[in-house]
């Protein structure tokens, strides 16, 4: 999928062939999960796409019985019309803090100065918590988002399964000249789009931007200790019991990532195209850090727990997985704005 420039991307004239087989594809996940994919009621318009965002309320098929709140410069409900504009679509998730609005508008300014804006779909979907005004609303716990729980709403869905269905509606026909899907989280974000790529077995995602994560879902039990991956002491293990577990660990899995066995995790994780952007600056040990002994034993801030991750790939598939790359952004901490309107950024979300 990646020559030897950072990205490749599909030619034009294999837009239209795209389109056919993911919303085909797109179908018949949806019948398989039990809920319906609609094909937009309008037909596309060549609406201008703006450098501004709106928050939106969608449903995401029968068996969910609450809306999701999403932020956005498009429409994407059901009876949305499509846009023969869109060639890029962004589904970019944010932080700790859940400010859906604030990553959505600093993505579409990096899409301003890669002069992309005109053709670039950005979605920010809104997991909203207990302690946000929800009524109506799909919700979760505080935590609970982060790492793919269902929500707390009638319709128990997983967040992981919220960025499924979203990933299919995009591509079921209503932006007909797609050309490159990407999806993106920083902070807490990086953290739900690291382990949603090893669980998800999602069709026609082009990038994966896994942007400063406080951890990393490891793929075997082997930690880092200085320099050296080994595997913990008896007496380590005691002192952090859970430090294997999810959502640092392949044990006690959530049931959207027990759907399949470890192997085919670490399988799906490694066909998938994961770009790890890591600010240079990004060394604090605060700023919401995971300060867990299970994260520690990953590394003491971000930034090296970032290049320890991406050094440990090689001890599970004996190299790198020829579609991960790590891209530093220098002089950037913790911040999606710094790290998105950054050239290094830039060309990881548009090419």
């Amino acid at each position: 999928m990646k020559g030897n420039s950072l990205f490749t991307r599909s030619t034009p004239g294999a837009v239209g062939a795209r389109n056919t087989r993911l919303a085909a594809i797109a179908a018949a996940v949806a019948a398989v999960a039990g809920f319906a994919v609609l094909t937009p009621v309008q037909s596309a318009s060549a609406a201008p796409l703006g450098s501004t965002s709106t928050v939106r309320l969608t449903d995401l098929g029968s068996d969910a019985t609450a809306d999701l709140q999403y932020v956005g410069n498009q429409s994407i409900g059901n009876n949305a019309a499509g846009n023969p504009n869109v060639r890029t679509v962004v589904l970019v998730v944010h932080g700790d803090g859940r400010d859906a609005a604030g990553y959505a508008d600093s993505t579409l300014k990096a899409a301003v100065s890669a002069g992309k804006v005109g053709t670039t779909a950005v979605i920010a979907p809104h997991f909203l918590s207990e302690a946000d005004g929800h009524s109506g609303r799909m919700y979760w716990t505080d935590g609970g988002w982060k790492i793919g729980d269902p929500s707390l709403d009638s319709s128990r869905l997983s967040s992981f399964d919220v960025l499924d269905r979203l990933i299919a509606r995009v591509q079921d026909g209503r932006f007909p000249n797609l050309d490159r899907l990407v999806v993106a989280g920083h902070s807490a974000g990086g953290q739900f789009v690291q382990r949603f790529a090893a669980g998800s077995d999602a069709a026609g995602v082009d990038e994966y931007v896994v942007a400063n994560p406080s951890s990393y879902l490891f793929l075997s039990s082997a930690r880092w200790s200085g320099s050296r991956l080994r595997e913990l002491t008896s007496s380590e293990k005691s002192a952090c019991r859970d430090y294997n577990d999810y959502k640092h660990g392949l044990n006690a899995r959530n049931a959207y990532m027990d759907r399949v066995p470890a192997d085919a995790l670490k399988a799906r994780y490694a066909s998938h195209p994961v770009t790890y952007l890591l600010g240079t600056s990004d060394t604090s040990r605060v700023d919401n850090l995971d300060t867990s002994c299970a994260a520690d034993w990953q590394g003491k801030n971000r930034l090296e727990r970032g290049r320890n991750f991406f050094s440990y790939e090689k001890s599970v598939w004996g190299s790198t997985p020829s579609g991960h790359r790590k891209v530093e952004v220098p002089n950037i901490g913790h911040s999606w704005a710094g790290m998105v309107k950054s050239s290094q950024g830039t060309q990881a979300l548009f090419g």
